[in-house]
């Protein structure tokens, strides 16, 4: 079995699939691929992408599947046939890496759905089972619930579209896109009038937590922090919800996409683990000149305890730093 790119795919059968250029504005100078295949076989947990010959068999793995690591996820779990649940004709596929994940999907998978949007595809869209989020976003867009599939199983399409690969560290180039994401979001869910301006703490109730946090919200209320759980409202309602504030202040999470749909020169405080400091967000602070203060956990050497990625651990932020902070450029 092989994983090779779309690309080395057509250049070896050429009639198996079609290649269309996109941008996400006129004014970029870079264009983005998007492919159709002449048949595909969808299947594994991390949806893996296969194109299929006319005899129905397939020898080889894209890239672009969302397979995360393939040659290990291969190694480790090996590749089962399996009979597919379900047959369909016109397909887009959105079950990129991490789409389940509210950041990976609004900076990974809505770029790419853009891009198809944009060469007049009208068929159905593949996307995975998870949180309410990616329905809401898709219906903001105008995009009805009868093109989407949820994936669940082994499936084969007729024409598959499938997008080259597209992360966020892309939007450190593509800015159109973030621009893109910011004016569509905010012309659908943006209250009509000029909102009055707020200071947003967002909690998280699972993972990554802040340990200290009822010492933190203390810490904050002086200051006029408001403590949201941002899943307790609709996407659209987040979106309005963050055009409204000056100031984002959490731990580290997708909670911070929210910073896409802030005034520009807004304020945003992140806190991280001193295991885990991924500054994911650079491209949209950046492009928005957002001031941003990341503030990781102390480093003091007697303290430090074992040194690796846990992304999942509690956060116990220095209030001393944090207080700095705030007293620096909030005031008070």
């Amino acid at each position: 079995m092989n994983i090779i790119s779309v690309d080395a795919y057509l250049e070896e059968q050429p009639q198996r699939g079609e290649r269309y250029i996109a941008r996400f504005s006129p004014q970029d100078t870079q264009d983005h691929v998007l492919y159709s295949l002449a048949g595909a076989y969808i299947s594994g947990k991390y949806p893996l992408i296969s194109p299929l010959y006319n005899n129905g068999k397939f020898t080889n793995f894209l890239k672009e599947s969302s397979g995360y690591q393939l040659s290990y996820f291969y190694k480790k779990n090996g590749v089962f046939v399996l009979e597919p649940k379900a047959y369909y004709e016109d397909c887009a596929f959105l079950c990129h890496p991490w789409s389940y994940n509210l950041f990976h999907w609004v900076t990974e998978g809505l770029p790419q759905l853009f891009l198809f949007e944009s060469i007049g595809f009208a068929g159905k869209y593949i996307i995975t089972q998870t949180g309410p989020f990616i329905k809401e976003s898709l219906a903001l867009l105008g995009i009805s619930t009868d093109r989407l599939i949820e994936y669940t199983g082994p499936l084969t399409v007729k024409n598959l579209y499938v997008a080259e690969c597209f992360n966020f560290n892309k939007l450190f180039k593509f800015t159109s896109a973030i621009d893109l994401l910011r004016n569509t979001f905010l012309g659908a869910s943006r209250p009509p009038s000029p909102p009055p301006r707020t200071r947003l703490y967002i909690a998280r109730r699972h993972n990554r937590k802040i340990a200290n946090e009822k010492e933190l919200i203390n810490l904050l209320e002086p200051y006029g922090f408001q403590t949201l759980y941002m899943e307790d409202f609709s996407f659209a309602e987040q979106i309005a919800i963050a055009a409204k504030a000056d100031t984002l202040l959490g731990p580290h999470g997708a909670g911070f996409v929210y910073s896409l749909f802030m005034p520009p020169r807004s304020t945003v405080v992140e806190l991280f683990s001193r295991n885990y400091v991924n500054f994911c967000y650079m491209p949209i602070v950046r492009h928005l000149r957002h001031k941003y203060i990341p503030i990781p956990e102390s480093f003091f050497i007697d303290d430090l305890g074992p040194l690796y990625l846990e992304g999942g651990r509690d956060i116990t932020p220095d209030l001393g730093v944090v207080q700095t902070v705030l007293q620096g450029h909030l005031g008070g």
